[in-house]
């Protein structure tokens, strides 16, 4: 599940926003975040956080301590014939 889908989950339609137009972490989306990292953790999985599109949000999911984030911050969505030369050019 993405994590601003996460988070909206817990916000009232009133406060329902994304997290990049707030601070990316408010204390209660930081503890749901962190509870979800952890029992992910808990149960032997590596976590990803899906849906990451700034800078700030993936600092404060690294201190989380999540283990891997994908989302615009990184790319677009791309077609499976273009997937390899992307990798090669982000790992160089």
């Amino acid at each position: 599940m993405p994590i601003e889908t996460l988070l909206r989950k817990t916000r009232s339609p009133t406060r329902a926003t994304s997290m990049r137009r707030s601070s990316p972490l408010n204390a209660s989306s930081a503890a749901i975040v962190q509870a979800t990292i952890q029992l992910g953790h808990g149960l032997g999985l590596e976590v990803v956080a899906e849906g990451v599109e700034d800078v700030a949000t993936l600092e404060a999911l690294r201190a989380l301590h999540c283990d891997r984030a994908q989302g615009y911050l990184f790319s677009r969505a791309l077609p499976a014939d273009e997937i390899e030369a992307w990798i090669a050019v982000a790992r160089s």
